[in-house]
């Protein structure tokens, strides 16, 4: 399985779906915006480019299965596709016509995207779709999605204006050109918390923050946040070390997460989950087996939802 949501799951097709592919790629009405239904042989290239793209890529168009049926009901995925001089990340959805109109598409689609930004870490996924073809740019639209430019490409003999449909990846991963948003961020944090006030000598802190971030960025911190117009609206870190190995983590290896915090005016979008899991994401990529955290009262629901669990028995002594 390479993605699920909760009525669907995607897998890689393989030559045991060939009849359910002919189900979807032999129907004139289902495929009116490709000028018509496939051949056996266009159907049977059409499965062994997706397996090749699943060796070259480790992603492609995949099975979209019921979980209720067990029944292939479309193919959604992610592909390398030609726009003008460039390739870009592209995600596709076709389905059986007998499950039109009920949402399917639009749950393959945006577990897509959540893939290729979480998995993939693409920095935007477009949709290519033909002029005609208003339903799948609705889905589009339902994914996040908005037009940015056309293009007129020829296919089957047949030239055909496409439009392209982009979403960016708000959530990105900083790096050092970040240093001054994540203090400003920072300080916000410990101003609202009571631990600075606004009249406060800062100027230390700040130098030793700033110091610390340009040093451990992206090696043992990693940072996520939310960009709305150049400005950082949320943000999250992640701080890694290894201990002494125990019984439940062999490894040693740990994330502390910390200054998860969104401005504001930018609250109840959602932007601290969308951190937050990205963070827990991360970990599970990359085998750091344990996460932990001090959470105000106001955060405690939110990491209750992610999973985490109340340890009341850690101590202090500040040196």
């Amino acid at each position: 399985m390479i993605t699920e949501t909760e009525r669907l799951y995607m897998r890689e097709l393989n030559q045991a779906d060939f009849n359910s592919l002919c189900g979807i790629l032999q129907d004139d009405e289902t495929m009116y915006a490709y000028e018509g239904a496939f051949s056996d042989c266009e159907v049977q290239e059409w499965l062994d480019k997706q397996i090749a793209r699943y060796q070259k890529y480790k992603f492609g168009l995949w099975a979209v299965v019921s979980k209720e049926t067990g029944q292939m009901i479309g193919q959604c995925g992610i592909t390398m596709q030609q726009w003008k001089e460039t390739e870009v990340l592209e995600i596709g959805y076709l389905f059986n016509k007998l499950y039109w109109h009920q949402g399917y598409a639009a749950e393959a689609a945006e577990a897509c995207r959540k893939y290729a930004f979480e998995t993939l870490n693409a920095d935007e996924v477009c949709s290519i779709i033909r002029d005609m073809n208003t339903a799948s740019q609705n889905v589009a639209l339902r994914n996040g999605m908005k037009r940015a430019d056309s293009f007129t490409k020829n296919y089957r003999g047949v030239d055909m204006l496409h439009y392209r449909y982009i979403v960016k990846n708000d959530i990105l991963r900083l790096n050092e050109e970040a240093a001054d948003e994540f203090w400003r961020l920072r300080i916000e944090l410990f101003r609202e918390l009571g631990e600075v006030c606004e009249d406060d000598d800062v100027s230390e802190l700040k130098s030793a923050s700033e110091q610390y971030y340009l040093s451990h960025i992206n090696k043992d911190l990693i940072c996520w946040g939310v960009f709305r117009e150049e400005k950082l609206a949320a943000i999250g870190s992640l701080c890694l070390f290894i201990r002494i190995p125990y019984k439940e983590n062999l490894s040693g290896s740990e994330g502390y997460i910390l200054n998860i915090y969104t401005c504001p005016q930018f609250r109840k979008h959602g932007f601290a989950k969308r951190i937050l899991d990205k963070i827990v994401a991360y970990s599970r990529e990359n085998n750091i087996k344990r996460l932990w955290l001090n959470s105000s009262e106001q955060g405690k629901k939110l990491y209750a939802e992610c999973g985490f669990t109340e340890k009341g028995n850690e101590m202090e002594l500040f040196l």
